[in-house]
């Protein structure tokens, strides 16, 4: 698995796209974790 990654982009890309990932992960988690504490103050929709 690894060695596809290397081979489709290249090994001089590889830091930049992990740190793009985990920085977009890092987003994802916090939206996530934002909206489950602003629902939690509101009564389940009927």
């Amino acid at each position: 698995m690894a060695l596809v990654v290397i081979v489709l982009f290249g090994s001089k890309k590889l830091p930049d796209t992990a740190r793009a990932l985990g920085r977009s992960m890092r987003i994802l988690k916090s939206e996530a974790r934002a909206m489950k504490t602003e629902n939690e103050g509101q009564p389940p929709a009927a």
